[in-house]
């Protein structure tokens, strides 16, 4: 029986979530498999500044269901992020 996927959304983009992403990848195997949906570029340099190293799998939308996923990668669903900030906010298209 194969696990579903566990979707996880970073949020903030200036937050704390990547770390605490890569320490709990670090520290725990999950059996289901986990897709991150992020900016691609951030989550690069966010690995750079953590020092992780790990390999990206970038998931089209349209072949989401039809691939297989295991955790031997960093699943994302890649979000381009605009760095606009309005009043201390960031607009993403």
């Amino acid at each position: 029986m194969k696990a579903k996927p566990i979707l996880l959304i970073a949020g903030d983009p200036y937050g704390v979530f990547f770390e605490l992403f890569f320490k709990s990848i670090k520290k725990k195997n999950y059996k289901s498999p986990l897709i991150l949906i992020c900016c691609k570029k951030l989550l690069v340099e966010q690995m750079k500044i953590c020092n992780f190293k790990k390999k990206i799998r970038v998931i089209e939308i349209n072949n989401i269901i039809k691939n297989n996923y295991d955790n031997k990668y960093i699943n994302i669903i890649n979000v381009k992020l605009k760095n606009k900030k309005i009043k201390n906010t960031i607009i993403l298209y």
